[in-house]
């Protein structure tokens, strides 16, 4: 069901029905975390006054709820995508819807606010938490009075519709409420999505670089052969602070982040994985003993134009250090000069940590 497909039946929902359904409020969350993160931005991110954040207390308030919004819209996303997951569906995490509407509420574009849809926040905030709302509303009884699900995918499916699903308008309550008597106008101090000099268009640039990274380095965490290969959730963590930096630097300047919807189209799913299945157990250890797959360690080769060196190469068995002094220098020395040098090597330094 697409953004304007909605409430043209009225008996109980299939599974197919459902699921389709939960695909498109995926890409649905996804645009609520964007949309709620330029909130942020755009009342003053956590700066403080001198620095270009909230003049007042409500301000600074609001902000700081929408960061909140953001980061439960995350959650609702991630938990969506699990779901799907364990439905044998695509998790969406790339896609971001361009609309939302039910059957009380018009059709409301989710692209990242501009500076009339700003001044005009509250009305469009409530808008869009009740056509989500609705269509969650849409699917509850099949996972209750008239479930199309069971077992475990059943409490998951629940938990995702019923108890998360519906929560957005009491959401935008808390921040209607921090905002108190000030029209969201009064409180506005990052507006301009254009740059007005090199400086500014770099830095536009380097974050949605940032954006998309981020993105795609989440991706592979609801892709089980890619997270069993390499830990990404640190990674994902380090983007999004780098992502945050740049970010604070934009509305130091009055900009808000670009945040373009020019994502990869494709999908992370259990199903149809491309290519071979690489797991810990298919890894050939290295000779520091960790593990490293085929595939990345010619990779490397190929990047690198070199390997280990010809003294050391195949000079001892596999996950062993050489015997002769000579040959463990020549490893040592080679580790330092070549694996550990550049930050886009295959695996990660030997001092990464979960």
């Amino acid at each position: 069901m697409s953004a304007g497909d909605q409430g043209g039946s009225t008996g109980p929902l299939s599974r197919e029905q459902v699921l389709d359904e939960l695909e498109f409020l995926a890409t649905v969350e996804h645009a609520l975390v964007v949309e709620c993160l330029s909130v942020h931005c755009a009342l003053g991110h956590d700066l403080t006054a001198a620095q270009g954040g909230a003049a007042t207390q409500q301000g600074s308030d609001a902000a700081a709820v929408a960061a909140s919004l953001a980061q439960g819209q995350m959650f609702h996303l991630k938990g969506i995508n699990t779901a799907l997951l364990n439905a044998e569906r695509s998790a969406q995490l790339e896609r971001r819807a361009a609309s939302i509407s039910s059957a009380t509420v018009a059709e409301i574009p989710l692209d990242p606010p501009s500076l009339a849809q700003l001044q005009q926040l509250l009305t469009r905030e409530e808008g869009i938490a009740r056509a989500v709302d609705e269509r969650y509303a849409r699917l509850v009884p099949a996972v209750t009075t008239d479930p199309a699900f069971d077992g475990a995918l059943l409490d998951q499916l629940r938990s995702v519709i019923v108890d998360d699903g519906q929560s957005h308008t009491a959401g935008f309550a808390g921040f209607r409420q921090s905002l108190g008597d000030l029209a969201p106008a009064d409180v506005l101090r990052a507006t301009r999505r254009d740059a007005v000099d090199d400086f500014e268009q770099r830095l536009l640039d380097a974050s949605d670089r940032a954006y998309r990274l981020t993105v795609e380095i989440l991706g592979h965490q609801f892709t089980p052969q890619d997270d069993d290969v390499v830990p990404f959730r640190p990674m994902a963590i380090e983007a999004m602070t780098g992502l945050d930096d740049i970010t604070f630097v934009l509305v130091q300047r009055g900009l808000l982040p670009p945040v373009h919807a020019h994502l990869s189209a494709c999908p992370r799913t259990r199903r149809a994985a491309p290519g071979p299945v690489i797991t810990r157990s298919a890894m050939r250890p290295v000779s520091d003993g960790r593990a490293r797959p085929r595939h990345l360690r010619a990779a490397a080769v190929r990047r690198h134009g070199r390997a280990w060196p010809a003294s050391v190469r195949g000079a001892q068995p596999v996950g062993q250090e050489p015997a002769d002094p000579s040959q463990r220098r020549a490893l040592a020395h080679h580790r330092r000069r070549h694996q550990y040098r550049r930050p886009d090597r295959p695996h990660p330094p030997r001092d990464f940590h979960l």
